[in-house]
């Protein structure tokens, strides 16, 4: 574990990465914070990610 990441972890942001992803969604709010405490604001929750993505904004 590095940075407090596991593997799988490290494995799906390596991907996202690679795969030049807009964002990265999550239900693990572990990780969630680990990586927002990294400067990655692009990894949300699933009701996020749907907001993001339909351009969805709340005031």
């Amino acid at each position: 574990m590095v940075f407090g990441i596991g593997e799988y972890d490290a494995l799906h942001i390596a991907s996202a990465i690679v795969g030049k992803a807009d964002v990265l969604v999550t239900t693990d709010d572990k990780f969630s914070k680990r990586m927002r405490q990294f400067g990655r604001g692009s990894v949300l929750f699933p009701v996020e990610a749907v907001a993001y993505l339909e351009k969805w904004y709340e005031d």
